[in-house]
């Protein structure tokens, strides 16, 4: 059982990488080097996908659009290769850069169903989908005052 929770896990995960650059000003080399990381982590070689990212972030350090995206994917190899607690601080990065970014939010929420904390995942689910008033202790909160006021 716990092979198959691992394997969907992974599966998950390789889906909400990044596999297309983000729209944003990088130069085409930064496109490039991101897009040869990409292909190389969907392959499984992941030093390779490393230097590729590293790369595109050097060439074009400015854009956001890359950089998020680049630890967003970084991430989920750091997931993969079983440190948790890497690819938190990675997926809660590219959120500090953009607090809306599906990928990394969606991501956070697999981490935390992972470690079994279903409340911690159900919020970034409920944030990456847009559903910001069904977050669980937002909905429990404005229940419960509702509930007091005999609404």
């Amino acid at each position: 059982m716990r092979v198959y929770s691992s394997l969907m896990l992974f599966l998950i995960l390789m889906t909400f990488s990044s596999v297309t650059y983000p729209a944003g000003v990088a130069s085409e080399h930064a496109i490039v080097y991101y897009n040869e990381g990409v292909k190389a982590q969907q392959h499984g070689n992941i030093e390779e996908a490393m230097v590729s990212y590293k790369k595109a972030i050097l060439v074009a350090p400015d854009d956001k659009d890359l950089y998020k995206a680049v630890v967003n994917n970084s991430g989920v190899i750091y997931l993969r290769q079983g440190e948790a607690d890497a690819a938190e601080q990675s997926f809660i990065q590219a959120l500090q850069i953009d607090p809306h970014y599906q990928p990394a939010l969606w991501n956070l929420g697999l981490l935390y169903d992972a470690k079994g904390d279903r409340l911690k995942s159900l919020e970034y689910w409920a944030s990456a989908l847009g559903l910001e008033s069904m977050k669980p202790k937002t909905f429990v909160i404005d229940t419960v005052i509702s509930q007091e006021r005999g609404q």
